[in-house]
């Protein structure tokens, strides 16, 4: 089943937000002190993964388009950090004394969206700026025409990550209100999570990873970067499959071996292959499954056919087209496990996190996936 002359891909997993705009005059004269965003630094950061709601380091890499700051803002001023770090500097002192007329007017889009909401929003902000007033910039993230702020303070002793969002416009940044951007939330458990050394972010050029394309083409905003390889529409097979080489194989076999368990009625078997959480969440979901379902799940289980599977070491994420269901395309997630039967674990079973929703947020995983054979 497996090809003994195995490639190995790179998966580049890229979401465009539209191209860069940097407009005339944009908030002072001194329009050439704004960074525009192919000025910013092309950065490679390892990207943790959820497992049960505990962060693990992985093998993945983001890559964004950032300045990286880490100082008070307290220190910054116009001469040293240019317009849009200034006027930021303003929009948090703007929000500290409540000046929400200030803020109103730079909203980047007013309609439906009241003077006392914006009362309300900064209020909200407000408790949690209060808690220190020490805050420190992290980053300006550039997407498109788009920029987000990071801030880090420091809570009862728990570090916690805030941004802010803005557009740019030719009469200077909007704010973007009380909307969900997943790569906002994404990099926010990112800084989070870099708290040490090595997961500081590593300059594109310093970082050697083997392939041909030019990660940053001016295209993407972001990028999520995995050794992978694609497979040729894999259904599970029927009875267990033993001689996989390599890790992705290896995984893939594993994965095959656990839905088989549960297709052939097993569960006490396929419970002891999945990670605690997931397994209890199974079993919950599994014992009250009707058993006029049963015949459903198994026809679901083997029609599956995977058609990637990238390294994220120490995960293993496996996409695969539900045929039962138009072919849109899933995922799952096996993490290592030497101990067990098949050397993996099935993990984050019925568990997502704002990972998931990137994969989930395009069109179809395919699509967005560049090979090298």
């Amino acid at each position: 089943m497996f090809r003994n002359n195995r490639s190995f891909i790179l998966a580049i997993i890229a979401f465009t937000f539209g191209v860069d705009v940097l407009g005339k005059d944009v908030l002072t004269k001194k329009s050439s002190s704004i960074h525009a965003c192919d000025k910013f630094n092309k950065d490679l950061i390892p990207l943790p993964i959820d497992m049960e709601y505990e962060s693990k380091n992985t093998a993945l890499l983001i890559g964004i388009n950032q300045i990286k700051y880490d100082f008070s803002l307290n220190l910054i001023n116009e001469n040293n950090h240019g317009n849009d770090v200034t006027f930021f500097k303003q929009f948090i002192d703007d929000f500290s004394t409540n000046e929400y007329k200030k803020i109103y007017s730079i909203l980047d889009n007013k309609k439906n969206i009241s003077q006392q909401y914006v009362k309300d929003h900064i209020a909200f902000f407000n408790r949690v700026l209060s808690e220190n007033n020490r805050l420190k910039l992290l980053s300006q993230v550039c997407q498109g025409d788009h920029r987000t702020f990071f801030l880090s303070i420091n809570s009862n002793g728990e570090k916690k990550i805030i941004s802010f969002r803005f557009s740019l416009r030719n009469d200077g940044f909007r704010y973007v209100i009380d909307q969900h951007f997943y790569l906002d939330t994404l990099l926010k458990k990112v800084y989070k999570f870099s708290d040490n050394d090595d997961q500081l972010p590593i300059p594109v050029e310093k970082k050697h990873i083997g392939h041909p394309y030019q990660i940053f083409d001016g295209k993407y905003s972001y990028q999520i970067i995995a050794n992978g390889k694609r497979y040729n529409s894999l259904k599970i097979n029927k009875k267990p499959l033993n001689q996989a080489e390599g890790l992705l194989d290896k995984a893939v076999a594993a994965y095959n071996n656990i839905y088989l368990l549960l297709a052939k009625n097993q569960k006490n078997s396929f419970y002891t292959n999945l990670s605690d959480g997931s397994a209890k969440k199974a079993k919950d979901w599994l014992e009250t499954l009707p058993s006029s379902e049963n015949y459903r799940l198994v026809n679901s289980i083997l029609s599956r056919e995977i058609i990637h599977a990238i390294d994220a070491d120490p995960f293993v994420i496996i996409f695969y087209s539900d045929t039962q269901h138009g072919g849109i395309i899933r995922h799952e997630y096996m993490i290592r496990s030497p101990n067990s039967k098949f050397g993996f674990l099935l993990t984050n079973f019925y568990y997502e996190d704002t990972l998931d929703d990137i994969f989930k947020s395009r069109l179809m995983f395919h699509q967005n996936f560049a090979v090298q054979n």
